[in-house]
């Protein structure tokens, strides 16, 4: 999880443009670095047509807690894969 959309797909990693701790992974490397359960998934598009997450942490060992929320989460979203805007990006490439 980002706490920005996407970068374009020319954007290098780690770069100035998309710096790795400040926009590449501020989020997922405090779960890795202290054993917490985590889970994201699609949530959404930007206003530009660019996909977005929701990410769920819970406390340490409460693994099936977070896979219940995602779980309940996904149930009521009605998020569906691909969405047509993105297919049609795709289609163009």
């Amino acid at each position: 999880m980002t706490p920005t959309a996407a970068p374009l797909v020319e954007t290098l990693y780690n770069s100035d443009a998309f710096p790795r701790w400040t926009k590449g992974a501020p989020y997922t490397l405090p779960c890795n670095l202290t054993g917490q359960p985590a889970a994201s998934m699609p949530a959404g598009l930007t206003k530009a047509g660019l996909p977005v997450g929701i990410q769920l942490i819970g406390p340490p060992r409460a693994d099936h807690r977070v896979l219940q929320a995602m779980r309940a989460y996904a149930s009521v979203a009605g998020w569906r894969w691909p969405q047509p805007v993105v297919s049609a990006t795709l289609a163009r490439l």
